[in-house]
């Protein structure tokens, strides 16, 4: 008899739970079919040059310690989203490339470096998942970021 009354109790917190379980389940049918869906909006940047979000990455090729960092805050402080700063093969002369097939927003980014036009380049990579690469050469010294101490 106490067996049968644990398995009768048993069996009432099971049909409950299962009740819960599907109010649950017809509150969010009700809910998906009733409610309107909102898509998210991105935010305009009012830092970002232009009105776009321009996505960059900055490169050491000159072999300084911290110079891709240093052109980091700089080109961040005008606007622009350094995804990436790391390390490049040396080179002599600072490039800027043309990831997306757009050369517009590259000549923003050198512009912003002080960097003649003619030192942009297309190159376009979709793998990377950027706009802008910015390859920072021997060559820096006279860009606004290292030339103008305290400018950042």
């Amino acid at each position: 008899m106490a067996r049968a009354r644990v398995a009768d109790g048993l069996l009432n917190l099971a049909i409950a739970g299962a009740g819960l379980a599907l109010i649950a389940l017809l509150y969010g049918l009700a809910a998906r079919t009733l409610v309107p869906r909102t898509a998210p909006a991105r935010a305009d940047s009012e830092a970002a040059p232009s009105g776009d979000i321009v996505q960059v990455e900055v490169l050491n090729g000159a072999g300084v310690t911290g110079l891709a960092a240093e052109g980091t805050r700089f080109l961040r402080g005008r606007g622009f989203d350094v995804v990436f700063q790391g390390n490049h093969a040396p080179t002599e002369n600072t490039r800027v490339l043309d990831r997306i097939g757009d050369p517009e927003p590259a000549r923003r980014v050198a512009a912003a470096l002080g960097l003649d036009p003619e030192n942009v380049e297309t190159v376009a990579d979709p793998t990377r998942q950027l706009d802008v690469t910015v390859i920072l050469g021997v060559d820096h010294a006279d860009l606004r970021p290292f030339a103008d101490a305290g400018d950042g």
